[in-house]
């Protein structure tokens, strides 16, 4: 029986018996033969099976968001202590968990290729929430980038989060912000910046697993028709089905 079952916020050690990762047992994951580190399309599959890959040789922590940590049943002593900042800079149990899914989009009414999480791991879905590690490493979505995020534009993003939720508008949360310690030379014309501090571990809580994007991707014709021409189950189907008995189960009439 963890802490929270007796009416307390569990510890870090606890806190992954919370996690409930229906995604990972309602959808298809990539064969596990495939490297999940090599930059492909990925095909009939949802998600890959992909760790984080960032070193954090001087992890210190940023911010974090106490009402996003209550959200997620962590307490502010979690979120200060060592093993807070060990997991969220990605040096993560074991026997936890970890993928990146699939999704596409569409551009004029066409179908726009393959996008998916480049730079995102997610750790777990605790409370109708997806925990994912952004800027933690490369996954077969990263498009041959390093899939690493910079303090800078992490920085921009946690605060707009903050602000949004603060209006009342509908948006992922962020719990914390973490660096690496790395300062690496950077040759990116993305980043416009030739030093800039590595961060890992912006954590987004999102309130939707699935979304349109993700249902673009499992419906194109690719995934649709075996390479031998014989009909394949609609990956679709599976992500509707999963949308419905958890992402939109708030919605429904009483």
């Amino acid at each position: 029986m963890v802490a929270a079952e007796l009416g307390g916020a569990p510890s870090l050690a606890e806190w992954p018996s919370l996690f409930t990762n229906s995604l990972l047992r309602d959808l298809r994951a990539e064969p596990a033969e495939l490297s999940p580190l090599t930059s492909r399309e990925v095909r009939g599959a949802h998600y890959t099976r992909v760790r984080p890959t960032v070193a954090a040789p001087a992890p210190a922590l940023v911010a974090y968001s106490a009402a996003v940590a209550e959200s997620l049943s962590l307490s502010p002593a979690a979120c200060e202590s060592d093993e807070f900042l060990r997991f969220f800079s990605g040096t993560l149990p074991a026997e936890l968990a970890c993928w990146a899914t699939v999704y596409g989009a569409s551009f004029a009414g066409r179908y726009g290729g393959q996008r998916g999480d480049g730079r995102a791991i997610s750790v777990g879905q605790v409370r109708g929430m997806e925990v994912q590690l952004k800027g933690a490493g490369r996954t077969p979505y990263s498009r041959r980038s390093d899939g690493r995020a910079v303090l800078r534009s992490s920085v921009r993003e946690f605060l707009g989060q903050e602000a949004m939720a603060a209006l009342g508008i509908p948006t992922t949360r962020s719990l914390c912000l973490v660096v690496t310690g790395e300062v690496p030379t950077l040759h990116c014309a993305h980043l416009c910046t030739c030093t800039a501090p590595r961060c890992t571990g912006l954590c987004t809580g999102l309130c939707t697993g699935l979304c349109t994007c993700h249902h673009t991707c499992a419906g194109r014709p690719a995934v649709l028709v075996h390479r031998r021409g014989r009909q394949e189950r609609p990956q679709r189907a599976r992500c509707g089905g999963h949308a419905c008995r958890h992402e939109l189960r708030p919605l429904r009439p009483a």
